[in-house]
């Protein structure tokens, strides 16, 4: 294997890009791809699938946390329009409004 090849594998392991790479990972993945450019390509999706994986963990904790403060966000302005109509036309929403011409009885 060349150094090249090597730095290419390495590459694929630092994902990350942190520019680290355990050194037992480094050593099975390069003893694994010795066989040859197909190997390599197939390494390379599998790689590839697990940073995917990754990413899409991430953003399905970040939408998450969005989809709550949105939820949070509704709430509020639901108080703030009951709120605002209450201080506005005196009505709580709980009182029936008295029909015109109704009688007493």
């Amino acid at each position: 294997m060349s150094f090249d090849e090597i730095e290419e594998i390495f590459k694929l392991l630092d994902y990350e890009r942190r520019g680290r790479v355990e050194l037992k990972r480094l050593a099975a993945s390069c003893l694994e791809l010795v066989g040859g450019a197909k190997r390599r390509d197939i390494a390379q999706v599998e790689v590839t699938i697990g940073s995917l994986a990754q990413h899409l963990d991430s953003l399905d904790s970040k939408f998450s946390r969005i989809e709550s403060e949105v939820q949070g966000l509704t709430s509020m302005a639901e108080e703030f329009v009951q709120t605002t109509v209450r201080l506005l036309t005196g009505f709580d929403g709980n009182e029936k409004p008295a029909v015109a011409g109704a009688s007493g009885r």
